[in-house]
């Protein structure tokens, strides 16, 4: 894409998706450094960081390249990551501090555009992930966003600031999680579409048959794309289900993404 006529130059893209933009000054996060891979006394550190602690390589997404270090047998599995990583030619690290919340861990979008125009708020999901951190769906109120959008107005406004300083415009997506005292913090930036941006926007279409809650999940099943549709033919016409990815990942196996609606949280998990 380097010489076309792009909204936004694909070098300034790569430059805001690395983790190390988010060392930037006025983007609220928990303490975080980066650590180099390249020399020696830096790469010793992370052998003795001082547990919990977040281990992330500087380009990866949905949890992947992620490492939440609460024992050393999981200290042991980042390093063996690590060590491959500098063998593929990474040649830094994040490492931040581990932030205990009582709260959701939410994936806000949002949509900056043009100078210093306000972003748009577009909505907040609560994070579904594993054990180790890997992204594997969300869950949104509806009937919430007015008051998330409140609380995390001050936190979209500062991230859109200095994407703005280096002329971007679109989409944007960054996780949160709130500390002890409350406060949002940004624990990631996806400077592009999120993978919850479907969710985001069929707020519309769930509130007008009276779902205001829902859910994305990631669902692996034998067979081919197309038989996701057939097994939930049902759902998808009273429109309680949206199939928004299907995919045949080997000869055998397919991957789909399906949001569901529900009248309560209760009934999500059902």
């Amino acid at each position: 894409m380097v010489g076309e006529d792009c909204l936004v130059p694909p070098d300034v893209l790569y430059m805001l998706n690395d983790k190390r933009f988010l060392v930037h000054p006025e983007i609220p996060t928990p303490a975080l450094e980066m650590v180099s891979l390249l020399r020696e006394d830096q790469r010793d550190t992370i052998t003795s960081y001082e547990m919990p602690f977040v281990v992330k390589f500087c380009r990866c997404s949905s949890g992947q390249g992620t490492y939440i270090v609460t024992t050393e047998e999981e200290r042991q599995h980042m390093l063996d990551a690590v060590h491959r990583y500098r063998e593929r030619g990474g040649i830094d690290v994040q490492v931040s501090e581990f932030v205990h919340s009582e709260r959701p861990h939410y994936g806000v979008n949002f949509f900056v555009g043009h100078g210093s125009s306000q972003p748009r708020f577009l909505g907040a999901t609560e994070q579904v992930v594993t054990k180790s951190g890997v992204w594997v769906g969300g869950i949104i109120d509806y009937q919430v966003q007015e008051d998330l959008e409140r609380g995390l107005r001050d936190t979209i406004a500062a991230v859109a600031r200095t994407l703005q300083q280096s002329s971007y415009v679109g989409w944007v997506g960054i996780d949160v999680i709130f500390d002890h005292n409350d406060r949002p913090l940004v624990v990631d930036l996806n400077v592009r579409i999120a993978a919850k941006i479907g969710i985001v926007l069929f707020s519309k279409h769930f509130l007008s048959v009276g779902l205001p809650c829902a859910q994305m999940d990631t669902i692996s099943f034998y067979g081919p794309a197309s038989e996701i549709y057939d097994a939930l033919s049902a759902e998808i016409e009273s429109g309680q289900v949206i199939v928004t990815l299907s995919a045949e990942v080997t000869e055998t196996k397919s991957v789909a993404s399906v949001v569901f609606g529900a009248p309560n949280r209760k009934e999500l998990s059902a």
